[in-house]
């Protein structure tokens, strides 16, 4: 059965729904503008944040929960290179290309394929030249609740080469947003080295040894626990080590990371190869948040699973007609 309310309309009357999926110990809540995360919640508490209305999603641009693409992340000088063509890109975040540049897939109104108690599966159509990228592009993406486990698989063809990669832009609170920070929330990650940025978050090409660093959380510890005042937080690309694989929801996929809080412990498996830990540096904005709570700094962690930033100019991440890009990352919470 297909569970939806109407959650608002947008400007020019288009119609925004809010689907639920739901089971005896778990609820989401999916939108139609974005395919947003709008809530997941789990043993009584909803751990992402967000806005209890479409008016505070538009009026944002934290991306809250949604579905980012074509390409996820930063592209140095908002242009890159394919095939010995330049192509330029919308520059949404100073000089460069952020998250898909000015609307990207988080703002579109995606079609509903189907839906029911568990499952909902939306469609976009990405015309050629939209936001600067070649090719027509066809984009699935479900969304399915097992238990407490959500699994978010993404799908696409192209009509062109082009540069493709998403992930979705949840914030988690394991108290739920607002109640306290996240800085004693703990972290586990699966990674030996991380991406070096330059000031504009854009990667210099190093990625260091996480060993004896504060980006080291290879043994679990507090997030706030970095020792340097001059370290303002994490908005930081992490390269997954793979070693360890977990069969969940009928796919075998690495365990990229586990944050800790609240008596819960939320896991991460995905098949990609970098997970960007973001926690909300900039998230101050005047919009108020579920509840009317008001944005603060540190009160969320995103993990975001994804190629490194600015891959495409490394000649990365490229999708080609006659391929399907595949990929699922799947949050699983447990009590502990």
């Amino acid at each position: 059965m297909e569970n939806r309310v109407l959650f608002g309309h947008l400007e020019n009357g288009v119609p925004i729904y809010q689907h639920e999926l739901k089971n005896e110990k778990a609820t989401a809540h999916i939108l139609t503008l974005g395919g947003i995360l709008q809530s997941f919640t789990v043993f009584g508490t909803d751990i992402v944040a967000g806005f209890d209305t479409l008016e505070g999603y538009l009026s944002d641009d934290s991306h809250q929960g949604e579905l980012i693409g074509r390409t996820c992340n930063r592209i140095a000088n908002a242009q890159f290179e394919m095939d010995g063509e330049v192509f330029p890109l919308y520059a949404n975040d100073g000089q460069n290309h952020l998250h898909g540049g000015r609307e990207g897939y988080g703002r579109r109104v995606w079609d509903v394929l189907y839906a029911n108690d568990d499952t909902i599966a939306l469609a976009l159509f990405s015309p050629d030249g939209e936001e600067g990228y070649p090719g027509d592009v066809r984009v699935k993406v479900t969304y399915t609740l097992r238990d407490t486990a959500l699994s978010i698989t993404y799908e696409a063809t192209t009509t062109k080469k082009t540069p493709f990669a998403m992930t979705n832009h949840a914030y988690f609170n394991l108290y739920g947003y607002g109640e306290q920070d996240i800085l004693h929330h703990t972290l586990w990650l699966d990674a030996d080295k991380y991406t070096e940025v330059d000031p504009y978050l854009i990667p210099t090409g190093q990625r260091p040894n996480v060993e004896g660093t504060h980006y080291d959380f290879r043994t679990p510890r507090e997030i706030g626990a970095w020792g340097d005042a001059d370290f303002e937080g994490y908005d930081t690309n992490f390269m997954v080590a793979g070693r360890y694989k977990k069969e969940i929801c009928g796919i075998t996929l690495p365990h990229v990371a586990t944050l800790s809080a609240n008596h819960m412990a939320l896991s991460v498996y995905s098949d990609q190869l970098g997970v960007q830990v973001y926690i909300g540096n900039m998230l101050q904005g005047k919009t108020p948040m579920k509840g009317g709570k008001p944005q603060r700094k540190h009160h969320t962690v995103c993990l975001e699973t994804q190629p490194e930033p600015n891959s495409v100019n490394y000649g990365k991440t490229f999708l080609c007609p006659g391929e399907t890009y595949q990929s699922t990352t799947i949050y699983e919470v447990q009590l502990i």
